[in-house]
């Protein structure tokens, strides 16, 4: 079998692991309803990955899809949004965190601020190299 499209093959294959190891686990501490949804579901997606990924006809559309600018315009869009809502995000924690550490005294709570910190650092910085990767690109 020839695979038409890695990307959907991975995504199938770690779908499936997924519903492996949720299989594993239920097995030794006893399977709920939930559990049994949530493998079948893992399983049942990771199958479908498989099956795109091995089929010519399916790939081809998935690989046009892709491309397609409006989608292309969408990512593009939700990932920035997303950004965005992280990077506000840590902002409010930070202060949280921080105002709750002023108001008591907890070392804990200053940990976590400086976490959201951290969080916030990271997104900026990937903010601003992939902004330049970009300019320069273009």
């Amino acid at each position: 079998m020839k695979i038409y499209n890695k990307k959907n093959f991975w995504i199938g294959i770690y779908f499936i692991l997924l519903a492996a190891a949720l299989f594993a686990i239920g097995f030794q501490k006893g399977f709920s309803l939930k559990d049994i949804l949530l493998i079948f579901l893992c399983f049942v997606i990771g199958a479908c990955g498989l099956m795109r990924s091995f089929s010519k006809e399916l790939s081809r559309k998935d690989q046009l899809l892709d491309l397609d600018e409006r989608n292309r315009l969408i990512l593009l869009k939700s990932s920035s949004r997303a950004n965005c809502v992280t990077q506000v995000g840590s902002i409010i924690c930070m202060g949280v965190f921080f105002g709750i550490s002023l108001a008591t005294g907890a070392e804990l709570m200053r940990g976590a601020g400086i976490g959201a910190c951290v969080c916030l650092a990271l997104s900026l910085w990937g903010e601003f190299f992939a902004r330049l990767y970009y300019e320069k690109k273009n």
